[in-house]
């Protein structure tokens, strides 16, 4: 207890981080470690690892309109830990009078006090203070008093379609269980806010499932979103989560079977997914439904935080797996020699009829790119040949700030002859096949990547068997290090 009570009377460290959310992983990890060694509860953990994230993201999201560097202190004396959070971005106020903006309720919520001082630069400084807790309990005991045994039971689970008509109250649950897997990367976009989601029941390609108790609370949850996927008519299953004492009772499984069920009449010719590969529950319940690995999307973590990381895990890194419906369509796609068992073993995993492409195509060239801040990273779409196979690819589009972002991705159209060429420029510039993402109304597409300067360590994902074995057959394809340019 002494040895407690001096490292709650020191000032413990500080921080300094890019304005982007790909250094959140390590930061709130470095967070969870240092809150556990100072004695907090789990409960208490998770409510400062929530208003911290939130405060940093409202920061990284708002501060500059380039790139700037976020500080981060925190402190503790013998009754409270305290967190501050300084940059010299455009400053803001919380509004915590609007019930439907999460981040804001989150932190006013959660931090047993906050100030927000704009006077002391051209920028903020955000303080949250956390007070210690007088009394352990176990966080199990609160589990079981908030979610009764009883209403885990077969008969009491209730799995549906949510309705633009659910309260606000329960909309929130499923923002907070999506958020603590997912993070602000995929609610910022998705579901941030009570309105935002409201707005998103009432389009025409998105839909969420979830599974709720007696009581209305949020067991589950998942989502199809038909929008924003790369295939057209194969829609993305999204945002799957699962309280953590509901596994083993099949609930996510009966709730994906319903999604399915309840879309077995609409002309989609498949369904696909990305679980994150810190989950391989995810990939359980997948394959276990027929859903066929097809690769992954990886996500690195920079050295400049790769220290704090203490076990390398890629939260961001994501499996592709797809389950295609009767398709009776021959799809004619080039085989690159040295990834042509790889295609052809995963055409045939999903049931489709494959031929090679050994014929010059009509099919235009063209390219396109697009970034994701969030993660930090390009995104390109490749069909024939568009570039000047004699220059080096990033000399051509330097003017794309692709030497600044951690990650490229590819998405190259196999069903063009002339994308044979590009595929071979690509992997002479250091890009290399991670996945297939095939069976679309318009195309099937090999997705290459490049992780520039950014380490790669792909022992440590967490992997079914099989995914696992996808990924022994794409590691021969992973540049060595050295090689990145």
């Amino acid at each position: 207890m002494s040895e407690l009570l001096e490292l709650r009377n020191n000032y413990l460290c500080s921080l300094s981080v890019r304005n982007s959310t790909l250094f959140l992983p390590p930061v709130l990890e470095y967070l969870n470690n240092l809150t556990s060694s100072l004695g907090f509860t789990a409960k208490k953990q998770n409510k400062i690892h929530l208003a911290v994230e939130e405060a940093l993201l409202l920061r990284i999201d708002g501060a500059y309109s380039q790139v700037g560097l976020i500080n981060i202190d925190f402190l503790s004396s013998s009754t409270q830990f305290k967190v501050i959070i300084k940059d010299s971005g455009t400053p803001f106020l919380l509004n915590t009078e609007d019930k439907t903006n999460f981040a804001d309720i989150l932190i006013e919520k959660y931090a047993d006090e906050f100030h927000i001082n704009t006077q002391i630069h051209s920028g903020l400084e955000f303080e949250l203070v956390f007070n210690y807790d007088v009394d352990d309990f176990d966080i199990t005991k609160l589990q079981r008093e908030d979610y009764k045994t009883e209403t885990l039971e077969d008969e009491n689970i209730r799995i549906c379609q949510a309705s633009n008509k659910m309260a606000d109250s329960e909309i929130v649950q499923i923002i907070t269980a999506v958020h603590s897997v997912y993070g602000y990367s995929y609610v910022r976009d998705k579901l941030y806010s009570v309105y935002g989601f409201r707005e998103l029941l009432h389009s025409d390609t998105f839909a969420s499932w979830i599974a709720t108790n007696d009581h209305k609370q949020v067991l589950a949850h998942c989502s199809l979103d038909s929008g924003s996927s790369i295939l057209k008519r194969v829609p993305d299953i999204g945002a799957l989560v699962t309280k953590s004492m509901c596994r083993g009772k099949k609930i996510a499984e009966r709730m994906i079977t319903q999604l399915l069920d309840d879309n077995k009449d609409k002309p989609f010719l498949g369904f696909r997914t990305e679980p994150i590969t810190i989950h391989p529950y995810a990939q359980k319940i997948f394959t276990s439904l027929g859903f066929v690995p097809t690769g992954f999307i990886f996500h690195a973590i920079p050295d400049s935080v790769l220290k704090l990381n203490t076990n390398k895990s890629h939260r961001y890194s994501l499996s592709l797996c797809q389950r295609m419906n009767k398709d009776e369509r021959v799809h004619k796609v080039i085989m690159p020699e040295d990834n042509k068992d790889f295609i052809q073993d995963r055409f045939n995993a999903l049931g489709l009829k494959v031929e090679e492409l050994t014929a010059p195509t009509t099919l235009p060239s063209s390219f396109s790119v697009s970034y994701e801040k969030e993660v930090d990273s390009y995104t390109c779409h490749v069909s024939g040949l568009p570039f000047k196979t004699e220059q080096n690819f990033f000399l051509q589009y330097q003017d794309l700030r692709l030497y600044e972002s951690k990650l490229i991705t590819v998405y190259l159209n196999m069903n063009n002859y002339d994308s044979l060429a590009s595929y071979k420029y690509l992997e002479e510039s250091h890009f290399f096949l991670s996945g297939l993402v095939v069976g679309g109304e318009e195309g099937d597409y090999i997705v290459m990547q490049h992780l520039m300067r950014t380490p790669l360590e792909v022992d440590n994902l967490k992997l079914v068997p099989e995914f696992a074995s996808v990924l022994e057959r794409i590691k021969k394809n992973i540049m060595p290090k050295e090689m990145i340019v």
